[in-house]
Formats: C-alpha cells, sequence, structure tokens
C-alpha cells in the first residue's frame, strides 16, 4: 500500500505509514515537499525481506520517469531508470511503519 500511494501520487496516505516518532518531527507538508515534482514513482515490488522480531529490512525495486528540462534543451528529456532501495520497517503494536532513511530515531 505505501509504495501504492507514492505512485498514485498520494503523498498524504503514504505519510500514515511513515514511523510515528518520524510523524512528530516531520510535518505533512515538509514530507511531501521532499517528493520532486519531475520524478514519478510508476510501480514497486519487494526484491528481497529479511526479518528479526519487529523490525524488517527490505529490498524494493522501483521504476520511475524523471523528466528532465532545462533552458539549454531544446526540448524535454524523459528517462526511466530503475532504483533499488533498502528499507527498514518496525512494528509498532502489530502496525508497519516505514523508517525514512535520514530517520535516526528508530531503533
Amino acid at each position: 500500500m505505501y509504495w501504492g500511494y507514492i505512485c498514485n501520487q498520494q503523498f498524504d496516505k503514504a505519510y500514515e505509514f511513515e514511523y510515528p516518532l518520524y510523524r512528530k518531527t516531520v510535518s505533512m507538508v515538509d514530507y511531501i515537499r521532499r517528493f520532486r515534482p519531475n520524478v514519478h514513482w510508476k510501480n514497486a515490488s519487494i526484491e528481497k525481506i529479511e526479518m528479526q522480531d519487529e523490525t524488517a529490512m527490505m529490498q524494493i525495486k522501483v521504476d520511475t520517469d524523471i523528466k528532465l528540462m532545462s533552458t539549454k534543451m531544446a526540448k524535454k528529456a524523459e528517462i526511466t531508470p530503475q532504483v533499488v532501495l533498502d528499507e527498514k520497517w518496525i512494528r509498532v503494536d502489530g502496525v508497519w511503519y516505514h523508517v525514512p532513511q535520514q530517520f535516526k530515531g528508530a531503533k
């Protein structure tokens, strides 16, 4: 669901899957701002999961569209790279939450 929301640009719904302490320190507006308007996440698939107690380390493969435009370019360019991300998820009271890489407050 989390990546489904991101792929559909429903960032407000994806925000609800973020680790609770992260949401206390980063507002929804600031969270949404981190998604660049020229990047569109097309789809995502889980490549690998390693579970340990209440923590899951996941490797996610994501297909993207990136639109490039500059004043020196005659027209827009588009590239479609595939990105592999390492993600941490933590279960809190039976609910799984995504932990952003830059957030150091989750154990």
